[in-house]
């Protein structure tokens, strides 16, 4: 006489009601990431602009949500000190002193794209002697941040393109 399995019963998978709306939210955050969009677009227009005692670094917005600036004394990027400016499109690399020569990359970063763009760059800027008088073009858009003010002894917020740095009244 042949022997027969033994039959197992059914056990369900899930005894916890709540477990159903654990798992139907593992699934669609699993999605979303496997899904997440292509990297930013490059930015466009990067300059570099040497003032008294420092540097201006502008460039256009792509359709990224933030931007990195890459920078260093040298050409060598891997060198590079890296400078998060969340949605800055400007940033303000205070020297001190003329005579500094400074290099500058530039990559944009979304909060839904697991890779940033293609980096931008090498432009490059000699600090101006302090004292010495330079015009920086306003940039295209706004962009907001905080500059140290020699004039008044602390850091006060600005919003570049608008309310506009003096060559020569930002600090280190």
């Amino acid at each position: 006489m042949p022997v027969q399995a033994p039959k197992i019963r059914a056990v369900p998978v899930l005894q916890d009601p709540n477990a159903a709306g654990i798992l139907s939210d593992l699934k669609n955050a699993a999605e979303y990431l496997l899904s997440a969009s292509a990297p930013p677009q490059p930015i466009s227009s990067l300059t570099a602009t040497p003032i008294a005692g420092g540097v201006v670094v502008q460039f256009t917005r792509s359709n990224a949500t933030n931007f990195r600036v890459y920078a260093s004394s040298t050409k060598d990027r891997s060198a590079a000190t890296i400078i998060d400016l969340g949605s800055n499109n400007s940033w303000t690399d205070n020297q001190g002193a003329g005579g500094i020569t400074r290099y500058y990359w530039v990559e944009a970063l979304t909060n839904t794209s697991a890779s940033p763009s293609p980096i931008v760059g090498p432009v490059s800027a000699t600090t101006l002697a302090l004292g010495t008088s330079a015009t920086v073009k306003p940039p295209a858009e706004p962009s907001y941040g905080t500059v140290y003010d020699t004039t008044i002894g602390t850091t006060r917020p600005i919003i570049f393109g608008s309310d506009f740095i003096q060559p020569g009244k930002q600090g280190s």
